[in-house]
């Protein structure tokens, strides 16, 4: 894993590399003052080559393979879960948190990937609010085995699954 300490500038297109402000910026432990970096801000020229890098990603990002794109968030995750200790150790140092919160928003992050992980292969799919079946097209029904569907649960979808003719639901993984 990269050592953070060792990294002075913003990730633009592809490198690290200084930002083409005067000011200089001291990243601070905040709880004993120590300096972990120390590195040039960013200017408007900078922001603008980090947004025109983005919308030139973004256009590959939209025509690769569904697959594809699940396996960097795979990669992330593995990278997570490699780098854990050392991930833990920099929550510590930068923001001055537990080892509890630490393990709390790794948990959560890695949590976070993995759903995302899973977007790419439902971006053509249909989503119907709530499970309606009355709003999902009967000429869909009629070829579907299964009708995704977004529930009241926060963070949790359902399916309405129909089955020769018999409605239930079931959790989706």
């Amino acid at each position: 894993m990269i050592n953070f300490r060792t990294l002075s500038g913003q990730y633009i297109n592809g490198e690290w590399r200084d930002g083409n402000s005067s000011l200089v910026m001291e990243n601070k432990n905040p709880y004993n003052g120590e300096i972990l970096a120390t590195y040039r801000a960013a200017n408007m020229d900078d922001l603008n080559a980090a947004y025109i890098s983005a919308q030139t990603a973004q256009k590959q990002w939209e025509k690769t393979n569904p697959v594809v794109k699940r396996g960097v968030f795979e990669r992330a995750v593995a990278y997570i879960e490699e780098n854990h200790e050392a991930i833990v150790d920099i929550i510590i140092d930068e923001i001055g948190g537990t080892r509890l919160k630490a393990e709390f928003e790794i948990d959560l992050v890695k949590n976070m990937i993995k759903e995302a992980s899973t977007f790419p292969m439902r971006m053509n799919g249909l989503l119907y609010e709530k499970g309606r079946l009355s709003d999902v097209p009967s000429s869909f029904l009629g070829k579907a085995k299964t009708v995704p569907c977004r529930s009241d649960w926060e963070n949790f979808s359902i399916c309405q699954c129909i089955l020769e003719g018999y409605q239930h639901t079931r959790p989706c993984h």
